[in-house]
């Protein structure tokens, strides 16, 4: 049932309240926090999704609060720290509005390091925090490559050069694959091509000297049409691997979401064409996310 949780109110959570006033000073104004485990009835209301995403800098978590009361609901949001029970005081990121069902990226965060997340949530009166979860973020990834110019004029190099550079960093923020690849200006190649020993053909055409292109010639080194473990996992056109599936399905809110493809390429968020590349800081993070998820179900990187 939808429902707005600016007009949400536990019934039980007021008597509780009542409770603290009745028992408090008049004096005293001071902000309680409780951890939601603390409130019985609202023990389950606040829940942080089991499919959770995490990168060298960056964790994404879903986070649901469930109607189950009648709790007037200010400010809902994620607090996080490498210390347990981590508060609003310590690392706090609030939604701009009040939802009932949120993705969450936290950022700037350290590689392998373990972290503690909780959600919470603000009332007239006091904060609340769910149930907390223990994450590391992921080994920062090391994918590297050469650059065999070739007579290349100075605007190809320079194309070339940034959209590798670009889609390296997205590489090694976003997956744990270790890889060195030679990318090859080839201007008889009509787009681009490459293969699992980690030759990467970029042709003339400067609309795909982009960092998309880079980034799906790089998915074809790590295996993407060039390995017997990618025939094996995407049959009949559907990627039979549990956790590619799970951070799509994550990602896009979608739950009947699944990584489709054929014998050489995958969608969505594969980057099939230059067309398919708008630049956008999504597309990217999607791309190598989708990559690590293949890693995590068998696809080698070397």
């Amino acid at each position: 049932m939808k429902f707005s949780l600016n007009t949400i109110h536990f019934k039980s959570l007021m008597i509780a309240l009542l409770l603290i006033c009745s028992s408090a000073s008049p004096f005293e104004t001071a902000f309680i926090e409780e951890s939601v485990n603390d409130v019985e009835s609202v023990s389950l209301f606040l829940v942080i999704g089991e499919i959770k995403i995490a990168g060298a800098h960056d964790l994404f978590l879903d986070v649901e609060l469930k109607e189950s009361g009648n709790l007037k609901v200010q400010e809902v949001g994620l607090v996080y720290g490498t210390v347990t029970k981590p508060t609003v005081a310590t690392n706090k990121i609030a939604r701009n509005k009040v939802e009932n069902k949120f993705n969450q990226r936290i950022s700037n965060l350290m590689p392998e390091t373990v972290y503690y997340v909780r959600p919470y949530v603000i009332t007239p009166s006091k904060v609340l925090y769910g149930a907390e979860i223990v994450i590391s973020t992921i080994k920062k990834g090391n994918f590297t490559y050469s650059f065999n110019q070739n007579g290349a004029d100075a605007a190809t190099v320079s194309r070339i050069k940034t959209a590798f550079d670009l889609a390296t960093a997205y590489y090694n923020n976003f997956t744990s694959i270790v890889k060195h690849v030679t990318v090859n200006y080839s201007p008889g190649t009509p787009t681009a091509d490459a293969n699992f020993n980690g030759w990467i053909n970029m042709g003339a055409n400067a609309a795909y000297q982009k960092a998309g292109t880079a980034m799906h010639e790089m998915a074809h080194t790590v295996g993407i049409g060039q390995h017997s473990k990618y025939t094996e996992l995407m049959q009949n056109g559907k990627w039979q691997g549990r956790r590619t599936n799970e951070i799509l399905q994550m990602m896009t809110n979608d739950s009947n979401a699944f990584v489709k493809g054929d014998g050489m390429h995958f969608w969505p968020y594969g980057i099939n064409g230059s067309w398919e590349d708008d630049g956008s800081d999504f597309l990217y993070i999607m791309n190598a996310l989708i990559l690590q998820g293949m890693k995590a179900d068998g696809l080698p990187s070397n």
